[in-house]
């Protein structure tokens, strides 16, 4: 059947070709009808590449062989036959195992004893029952070794393997040869970005679309299916009007010399469900006989608590972390089409779509989505409000009627980022420059009025919408501090349940630095299995205290594009160079110096305070992303030449693919702790990794 179909498809692409000379089709029709038959094509032949194994074979011989037929050791886990004339194919069907791991061992005619790749059989994902193998005449002995004890139902030699059509890889196929085919055969790419474009915009929305999509993936197969203390029991207290948890510090625990000491508690015995396979209660904060929450409550009040209220139900972390991720995503995009649009609306589309790509994977969401938990929700969190305060900050117009709404908006959105993630605080320092700019413009209006009756009425204005929503949140915050930790100004962090006792970190010169260069230089680590990345613990070997968990890898390989940061110097020559010609280039270099200021301040004191891990890269990788992106555009706005840009084109197109590349498979990754797809949903992982590696 499938070389029927091979056959029908060379046909009906001759057949267009011919319709396209007899002007029976239009150009881009057959072009349409080309991409599409090519890529069909691709999936019925080369990404099932194991199915024409026996294409030429004419004396193809099939053998199966039952449970009773087979040589098994006592364990049964080694399951062997002997003496197989040709073997091209192995089929296995076990009796009650769901997933189980296996090796086959082999002795041919050029090597005894010699292992293939390791396998994994899920029982619901048929293709992983097959095994196309490659071996050298008659097989004297083949073993199917098992890690544990398994029931056997058959193996069928030379079993022919069954053509798999994905329709995801056809489509994601056909979108690849349509990009490359429009950026070659249409305009737009080179024009200006115009809101009224209506395949610009669809372009713009599909990435990000398909973006969201890909994040709800990773959200729905990376988490599990249990609730923690903050989904759960902080809900629980929050929904009757506690701010401490229900659940009480044990005596033996409070009776400790240090509580916060983390060697100490592990001495405790008597772990139970409440307290989550621990004897106490873990990276809570203890303080004066009871345990609170030392994490953003602002999550909790805006999602879990409602879900609660609503549905008498507990919601998932992985849930709370797409909501926050896929609402970080819209504002990261609008963001920087906002940036593009009030700063360089010249520049080609095609540099804004890759812009968009480099935001939407390259500020850390996709690596921390591997364990889409409640602290992820937390920084996600943060990220989505940070961003939101500084878009409509940045979108602030003097002639427009909704300055002082988009002011209060926005200031009232960065104060939240805090109720979020305190370390977010920083962000605001961002927003001064525009703040300073906005009280001076208001002064002038108010000088320009010269109305004795409300003197200063556009400068009080413009404070009130400054001040007011940190004021409100702020007094908030500080009375729920306060009713915690008796300190208006006190988060708990010292008095968090952790692996190591906050109160006795220091700031040491030398962690500090090991910290920044893991966050931003680590080396990335490559394996020759899917997903071909993975994360490590690794980091620049200095001998001083620096909590290192699972990283990727630096922000400047997650994201090359803030390699472009070395070329601050020469950016500021030109900034400054311009600055006659146009205002916006002395508000672009104060834009950029404060992004990179308030990153490296968030990074020292998340080094010094916490550590490193990957969830902390949302609280400062995207000022950093953001900050290159628009140095690139001003180098490319700088260029006279059309070769130059050229090549400047084709420099951001190729991060934006690595960035996309590199950011897109971290999401597969799993960890030392059990986490991640490939532990979690092992049968949908196979799928994707069948998709991918399809030879295997």
């Amino acid at each position: 059947m499938k070389y029927i179909v091979d056959i029908f498809l060379i046909i009906g692409f001759l057949l267009i070709i011919w319709l396209k000379r007899k002007d029976k089709i239009s150009e881009k029709v057959a072009n349409i009808l080309k991409i599409i038959i090519i890529s069909l094509f691709i999936e019925f032949t080369i990404f099932n590449i194991k199915s024409y194994r026996f294409l030429f074979d004419f004396d193809k011989k099939e053998a199966t062989y039952t449970q009773d037929q087979i040589e098994v050791n006592k364990d049964k886990t080694d399951y062997i036959l002997k003496n197989l004339e040709k073997v091209k194919t192995i089929y296995i069907e076990t009796n009650g195992n769901d997933k189980i791991e296996y090796n086959i061992k082999y002795t041919d005619a050029a090597v005894s004893n010699n292992y293939l790749s390791p396998k994994k059989y899920i029982e619901e994902f048929e293709p992983s029952k097959y095994t196309a193998v490659s071996f050298c005449g008659e097989i004297k002995e083949l073993h199917i070794i098992f890690d544990e004890q398994t029931n056997i139902n058959k193996i069928v030699i030379n079993k022919t393997i069954p053509i798999s059509i994905n329709v995801l890889r056809v489509c994601i196929m056909a979108f690849v040869l349509f990009t490359i085919y429009s950026l070659k055969n249409h305009k737009f790419w080179n024009e200006a970005f115009s809101e009224k474009s209506i395949v610009q915009g669809e372009i713009m929305l599909g990435i990000l679309a398909l973006s969201i999509l890909l994040c709800s993936m990773f959200c729905l197969y990376n988490g599990n299916n249990k609730n923690d203390f903050y989904t759960k029991d902080f809900v629980k207290s929050l929904a009757n009007f506690q701010i401490s948890l229900e659940q009480k510090p044990s005596e033996e625990l409070l009776n400790l010399d240090n509580p916060y000491d983390y060697s100490q508690r592990e001495s405790l015995t008597g772990s139970t469900e409440e307290t989550y396979g621990r004897p106490y209660m873990y990276d809570v904060a203890l303080f004066g006989g009871e345990y609170y929450v030392y994490f953003g409550v602002l999550p909790a009040i805006l999602l879990f608590l409602p879900f609660y209220a609503i549905t008498g139900k507990f919601l998932l972390a992985a849930y709370g972390v797409f909501i926050f991720a896929a609402l970080a995503m819209i504002v990261a995009v609008l963001l920087i089409k906002r940036i593009y649009l009030k700063w360089f609306k010249k520049l080609p589309f095609k540099l804004l779509v890759a812009a968009e790509i480099i935001i939407l994977f390259g500020i850390g969401i996709f690596p921390t989505i591997t364990s889409p938990r409640f602290y992820e929700v937390i920084t996600m969190s943060g990220l989505f409000f940070a961003m939101m305060g500084l878009y409509f900050i940045i979108g602030i117009n003097s002639k427009t009627k909704s300055k002082k709404m988009k002011l209060f908006v926005g200031c009232l959105s960065l104060s939240l980022a805090v109720a979020c993630r305190p370390t977010q605080i920083f962000t605001s320092l961002i927003a001064i420059p525009f703040f300073i700019s906005l009280l001076k413009e208001a002064n002038q209006i108010d000088k320009a009025k010269n109305n004795s009756k409300s003197k200063h009425k556009e400068l009080v204005d413009t404070l009130v919408n400054i001040l007011v929503p940190y004021m409100f949140i702020g007094v908030i915050l500080m009375e729920y501090n306060y009713a915690r930790f008796g300190n208006p100004f006190d988060f708990g962090e010292k008095y968090q349940l952790t692996l190591y006792n906050a109160n006795e970190t220091k700031l040491n010169i030398f962690s500090l630095f090991q910290g920044v260069v893991t966050a931003l230089f680590n080396l990335p680590l490559f394996k020759m299995d899917f997903p071909f990345v993975t994360s490590h613990q690794y980091s620049l070997p200095v001998y001083a205290h620096l909590y290192v968990e699972d990283i990727s890898a630096g922000l400047f390989f997650l994201s090359p594009i803030c390699f472009i940061l070395f070329a601050m110097k020469r950016f500021i020559k030109q900034c400054k160079e311009e600055e006659k010609e146009s205002k916006a280039n002395k508000e672009i270099l104060v834009f950029v110096i404060s992004l990179l200021v308030v990153a490296g301040i968030i990074l020292l004191y998340t080094v010094a305070k916490a550590g490193i891990t990957i969830r902390y890269f949302l609280d400062f990788a995207w000022l950093l992303v953001i900050a290159s992106i628009i140095i690139f555009f001003k180098n490319y706005e700088s260029k006279k030449s059309a070769e130059s840009k050229k090549i400047l084109e084709t420099v951001i197109i190729t991060i934006a693919v690595i960035t996309f590349i590199y950011n897109f498979l971290q999401g597969f990754n799993g960890d030392a702790y059990g986490r991640g797809m490939q532990n979690v949903n092992p049968a949908m992982f196979e799928r994707i990794k069948n998709m991918f590696i399809f030879w295997q």
